[in-house]
């Protein structure tokens, strides 16, 4: 990670990352099917938590997992494809047609991820750099914070 970033990734957003981790593998585990473009962004997610259903676009082609969303009987979906602007396009589309099966797509949570996530990487594997970074933080500033007896 650069230094510019480093220096982004201050206490409030650490706190922030995490909680959004947090509430990815939540959504997930209460039964949210996740699309994904391929196997490194699965691995991503399970890393941090993630038990519940993924569904990956590369595995199946981008056609047949459109029909494969018909077959699912999860009601809510949560579309985590890159944010570049190929994984943009392919989240709308990808989101008409959740719809019209009967999908509830959760686009806010989409929506905070991107917000939170774009500085430093547009793709969901590179989520696990973030991740890190963060955790390293953390440990930091506890460590920094039990030190000073605070």
């Amino acid at each position: 990670m650069t230094k510019n970033r480093r220096k982004l990734l201050n206490s409030e957003k650490v706190d922030e990352i995490l909680k959004l981790v947090d509430e990815i593998a939540h959504t997930s585990n209460s039964g949210t099917l996740i699309v994904v473009e391929g196997k490194k962004d699965e691995d991503v997610l399970r890393r941090i938590g993630v038990r519940g259903e993924i569904l990956k676009l590369s595995e199946y082609g981008r056609n047949k997992s459109v029909n494969l969303l018909e077959k699912y009987e999860f009601r809510d979906l949560l579309i985590l494809t890159d944010f570049d602007e190929e994984g943009e396009k392919m989240a709308q589309k990808l989101e008409k047609i959740a719809f019209n099966c009967g999908f509830k797509v959760n686009k806010s949570l989409r929506l905070k991820i991107r917000k939170v996530f774009i500085e430093y990487s547009k793709t969901i594997e590179g989520l696990r750099n973030i991740l890190d970074e963060s955790l390293k933080r953390r440990i930091k500033m506890n460590y920094f914070r039990n030190l000073s007896g605070g």
